[in-house]
């Protein structure tokens, strides 16, 4: 009998081999799911199962387990490789009717394995042949789960749409010098960094949008307590000249009202105080000043000394959560309790070329955008 047990737990240990080695076979089987050998004592047959000190009659194989955890996501050069990220199956038909599964649901198969093609009839399927199943949707898009469908791909051109907008998010570094030379895209030492992207015409044909960003003189800004000793919301002058040096002759006004100036350009367009702090606007020097409101307002925020303890430097907290580090400045005018806050801001120009081909016409006109 005990040579009956030590054949078990040989069996049951080349079995558990075997699995091992079939996990390491399928090391790169798309969507193969590992097996876990687990063993399980054999004690059924023992006079009393019960028994406490039972001897048992050696090892078997309990079950293989399979690790139905998520693999990653890598990429092919197939357009028709696709992957599930968490939870899911795609599912596979033997047989179809056109575009109709011929199988009841229940004969349908499932896999993670993603790797697809198109077979004659624009049909997609797996390396076996299996048809990929879905739901069909109608020329707007609507799904309809009232029925299933073998999913075809569209072998009719799409439409050409032209690119009528565009948004690029980036960050953009400001611990460059100011750049005076003239933008020529050809020259990397006149800008201070680049990005692409591609957009279509109406034909269809794809383009290069390229924009340049050129640090120039920063723009000093500034902000005036709108009740003068209540530092929770800000007034400041959408046209502040970002051209100068500081408001007008350089001082502080004696009243609020003469902080509304006509500056020769304007540091804010819209109506959203906290957009870009006004940053935003017209870089020409001799353009017009922006016409109506002339004054912003940021409420919710709230300036602590920076670092505590002095009264010179201050950080400002916009509502947005915007930190901005602002000095201190109060009035010289004899009897004036005014006080402000100047805050340094960097400035970008903005050029762009299609196709290596610049854009911007005169460069000594309304030719860039400032950020």
């Amino acid at each position: 009998m005990g040579y009956n047990i030590g054949v078990s737990g040989l069996a049951a240990t080349q079995e558990a081999i075997d699995v091992t080695s079939n996990n390491i076979a399928n090391a790169q089987t798309v969507g193969y799911k590992a097996g876990e050998f687990v063993f399980a004592d054999q004690f059924f047959r023992a006079q009393d199962p019960q028994s406490k000190d039972r001897a048992g009659m050696g090892a078997s194989r309990l079950v293989v387990r399979r690790n139905q955890n998520f693999g990653t996501l890598t990429s092919t050069q197939n357009a028709l490789d696709l992957a599930i990220s968490g939870i899911g199956m795609f599912v596979l038909a033997k047989g179809v009717s056109g575009t109709t599964p011929t199988q009841t649901p229940s004969a349908f198969q499932y896999t993670r394995n993603g790797q697809f093609a198109v077979d004659s009839q624009s049909r997609i399927v797996n390396e076996n042949g299996m048809f990929l199943v879905g739901y069909p949707a109608d020329v707007n898009g609507n799904i309809s789960d009232a029925t299933f469908s073998v999913l075809t791909l569209d072998q009719k051109p799409l439409d050409a749409k032209t690119s009528t907008e565009s948004t690029i998010a980036l960050n953009l570094d400001s611990r460059g010098d100011p750049i005076d030379a003239a933008f020529d895209p050809t020259k990397a030492v006149t800008y201070s960094q680049s990005t692409a992207q591609t957009v279509y015409d109406s034909a269809g044909n794809q383009h290069t949008l390229s924009t340049f960003y050129r640090k120039v003189q920063p723009a000093t800004l500034y902000f005036y307590p709108k009740v003068q000793g209540d530092n929770s919301a800000f007034q400041f002058n959408t046209q502040q000249n970002i051209y100068a040096t500081g408001d007008a002759n350089g001082i502080l006004p004696t009243t609020f009202t003469d902080l509304i100036n006509s500056s020769a350009s304007s540091i804010a367009t819209g109506a959203t105080s906290s957009a870009t702090l006004g940053i935003a606007s017209t870089s020409n020097p001799g353009s017009a000043a922006t016409t109506g409101a002339p004054v912003e307002t940021l409420n919710g925020t709230t300036l602590i000394a920076f670092p505590a303890g002095q009264s010179k430097t201050y950080k400002m907290t916009l509502n947005d959560g915007t930190e901005l580090l602002v000095e201190q400045e109060k009035s010289s005018t004899p009897g004036s309790q005014l006080v402000r806050y100047k805050y340094v801001a960097d400035r970008f120009e903005v050029y762009a070329t299609v196709d290596g081909v610049n854009v911007n016409g005169d460069l000594s006109g309304l030719s860039s955008t400032s950020l």
